[in-house]
């Protein structure tokens, strides 16, 4: 996993997976990977790895 930062500045834990043939990434809020995401759980924006740094 990788720590990701979205721009509010909320860390973001970031994981790929290759499943079906292609790459998909998955968001978590903690390095354990326990609880997915799909908004940053600080500001509320939808996660994407393009707008992360």
């Amino acid at each position: 996993m990788q720590k990701r930062f979205c721009s509010c500045g909320g860390a973001i834990w970031v994981s790929y997976l290759f499943i079906n043939m292609r790459w998909m990434t998955f968001f978590f809020s903690t390095e354990d990977g326990r609880h997915a995401l799909k908004i940053c759980p600080h500001c509320g924006r939808t996660l994407d790895i393009q707008t992360l740094s």
